[in-house]
């Protein structure tokens, strides 16, 4: 109930709870196990499981880290655990709006119509110009970071007329997020987080009005509400962000010659 999972000892567990099950289950016309002897027979089959181990040995460390030195820094696992801005925002919630406007543009046979807009637009004032009209279109499918990153700078201009106002109102909200997260320097953290506050209450009101449904399906969404929380003690997203250090999974992919290269974790 808690979110907790560990996976050292997710295997123990799964085998006593089905065959606590099983104990428990009463047979047609049998008395029911009693349940100091449920409690003995599965007791017994933990001892066997950890052999001469002890039960600390299966637990995942990490659960227990208030008895570390860690815990004397105040880390909180569960607390703790930041928001990554690259998989949150760009490859979540600005990837399902994405979407959902090419599903729009589809139905009503306007997608010419919008790559020829992303053609006229001008790419200088983009500090990351990888606006290529002819491939995003083509493979609207299959879209990276670089593509949402510059999108979400011009979309606005460019589904003008073509979509419904909420959707525009969404992606002109989209667009003051990612610029406010992608900060390195926070000059009035008392004004940028109610900025930031309002922007994110901004943008999960009009998700609310564009499709309510992926609102509750899709908790990428309600990884929005903590980013306050995570950028208070350390500071902008961009900094705790791990996408400049994905750049060096090309290093691991040159040195995984036996490999089909492609699942590296």
């Amino acid at each position: 109930t808690m979110g907790i999972r560990d996976s050292i000892s997710q295997g123990i567990l799964n085998t006593l709870i089905e065959m606590g099950k099983k104990l428990h289950k009463r047979e047609a016309r049998a008395p029911a196990m009693p349940e100091s002897e449920v409690r003995a027979i599965l007791e017994k089959e933990l001892v066997d499981f950890l052999g001469r181990k002890t039960l600390e040995d299966v637990i995942n460390p990490l659960l227990g880290m208030q008895d570390m030195l860690l815990c004397l820094c105040f880390l909180n696992i569960h607390l703790d655990m930041l928001t990554k801005i690259l998989h949150t925002i760009l490859l979540g919630v600005v990837k399902y709006f994405w979407g959902q406007m090419v599903y729009l543009l589809d139905r009503a046979k306007l997608l010419s119509m919008f790559q020829s807009r992303l053609e006229s637009i001008d790419h200088d004032g983009l500090n990351a110009p990888s606006l290529i009209p002819e491939y995003i279109c083509r493979y609207k499918g299959g879209l990276i970071r670089k593509h949402f990153k510059s999108l979400a700078q011009v979309m606005p201009f460019v589904i003008h007329s073509l979509v419904p106002q909420s959707v525009i109102d969404g992606w002109t909200t989209i667009g003051e997020l990612v610029v406010l997260l992608w900060h390195t320097k926070i000059d009035d953290t008392e004004v940028y987080m109610a900025q930031l506050s309002r922007t994110i209450e901004d943008f999960l009101n009009v998700t609310a009005i564009c499709a309510l449904s992926i609102l509750i399906s899709k908790p990428k969404f309600h990884f929005l509400v903590h980013l306050p929380l995570y950028i208070q003690p350390f500071g902008p997203a961009l900094l705790f962000s791990t996408e400049h250090y994905e750049s060096f999974n090309h290093v691991f992919r040159l040195l995984c010659i036996h490999s089909s290269q492609q699942g590296l974790s």
